[in-house]
């Protein structure tokens, strides 16, 4: 027994054999099987090496047995399934030996770094410039993912609600965004699968569009009688000021703010309009003529 009270001082030697890792290499597809054996002599029978893996994959099974050649191992058994997240990072095995007289363990490691074949992740959009971005402005959408083998196509799409049309190919597309296209997205396949982005929508910025007013009550009303106008319109950013206006004839005359207004119709006074303003321009509406009854 070398870990005898004669020599246990010399049990383990200075110089540990280095643990075996096996297979020595690792290249498997996303999702397989794999099973790693580490093997380390063990000198001592009785106080044989502990095995600890890096990074912790799970469960191991741990053995201690003796070859034909009379020589003792302690063998440790990990079995996982592979992750892209394990590709490019060393699994490791260390064999610690405590030495019998007081002194430093000894240690000794086996290491592999695993090749994940895996189909695209994480795949993301970027845009150039960032923002602002105005209506009929050209931009810059790069497509990246995380991919073993690499992607080999990157696709573009417009999303126009349930409807996806193809727009190009490439890792970066130039486009032109305006106000009704400014969702996109991109694939990204290589010769394991594919996967396809979120969404992304672009905050298009445009001056103020389809502007309208509305009158309350609706309908021909009295001479004289009150009515309040609403404009309303779609805008990006929002509509900062609202202006109204009689028009009468070449005529225009500035009567007030805000989005709802308040005024007096007459006979003579029943042509109105609104102007919608925000940071990047203005558009008023045509003019509305309310239909006032009056007696002759």
């Amino acid at each position: 027994n070398c870990c005898s009270l004669t020599d246990q001082n010399v049990c383990p030697p200075a110089a540990s054999p280095s643990p075996t890792l096996t297979p020595s290499t690792l290249e498997v597809e996303e999702g397989a099987s794999v099973s790693l054996t580490c093997s380390a002599p063990a000198p001592c029978w009785s106080h044989p090496p502990a095995l600890t893996w890096s990074p912790n994959l799970g469960q191991s099974q741990e053995t201690l047995q003796e070859n034909q050649d009379k020589t003792k191992v302690r063998t440790s058994v990990k079995n996982f399934n592979a992750s892209h997240l394990h590709h490019g990072n060393k699994i490791s095995c260390t064999a610690v030996y405590k030495k019998q007289d007081g002194s430093a363990d000894v240690t000794a490691e086996a290491s592999l770094t695993p090749d994940i074949s895996y189909s695209p992740k994480d795949v993301q959009i970027s845009i150039s410039p960032s923002a602002p971005i105005l209506e009929n402005q050209k931009v810059t959408l790069t497509c990246s993912s995380n991919a073993n083998p690499a992607v080999e196509n990157y696709t573009w799409y417009r999303a126009d609600g349930d409807q996806e049309t193809f727009i190009g190919t490439g890792s970066s597309f130039n486009v032109t965004v305006s106000k009704v296209k400014s969702t996109f997205f991109c694939k990204a396949t290589n010769e394991l699968g594919f996967k396809r982005s979120s969404n992304l929508q672009i905050n298009v910025q445009y001056s103020p569009k389809n502007v309208t007013v509305s009158v309350s009550p609706s309908g021909p009303v009295p001479d004289n009688s009150n009515v309040t106008l609403t404009c309303s319109n779609n805008a990006n950013p929002a509509v900062k000021n609202y202006t109204w206006y009689r028009a009468d004839g070449d005529q225009e005359t500035f009567i007030g703010t805000g989005s709802s207004f308040n005024v007096t119709v007459s006979k003579v006074k029943s042509t109105f309009f609104c102007k919608a303003t925000n940071a990047l321009g203005c558009e008023r509406l045509s003019n509305l003529q309310i239909d006032v009854e009056y007696m002759y």
